[in-house]
């Protein structure tokens, strides 16, 4: 008969095996998050500039701002590593649900959004 403890173990390292796997992809995917930030922010800086003379300064401060808002998060994620991140998440559901449904349904709606233009473009 085996050992229980070897059928205990062997779980448990499959498990860490695989939460070690998990949290090195979700690094790479961090990383191509946080490098895809730039050109979102040289966009949001770029548009502000062209607006100033159309929209008036005020409309371009707005989007500045955003910019620097789409920074402070692209230095956050570049800074923190995973298990960090999803902390910070679930202490934000736990004490702002409210706000954690609005930033879901937003980056639900960008993601549409870049993939609806991705599959749109001609190179794709």
């Amino acid at each position: 008969m085996a050992d229980p403890k070897i059928q205990i173990v062997r779980p448990r390292g499959i498990v860490a095996s695989a939460e070690s796997r998990l949290l090195g992809l979700a690094e790479e995917g961090k990383a191509q998050l946080v490098k895809s930030f730039d050109g979102v922010v040289l966009a949001a800086h770029e548009f502000a500039a062209s607006i100033d003379t159309v929209a008036g300064a005020q409309v371009a401060e707005y989007v500045r701002t955003a910019a620097g808002l789409v920074e402070t998060v692209q230095n956050s994620l570049r800074d923190k590593p995973v298990q960090e991140l999803l902390e910070d998440g679930r202490t934000l559901i736990r004490e702002q649900p409210v706000v954690a449904v609005g930033i879901a349904m937003a980056a639900g709606f960008l993601a549409a959004r870049l993939f609806k233009a991705a599959a749109t473009s001609p190179d794709a």
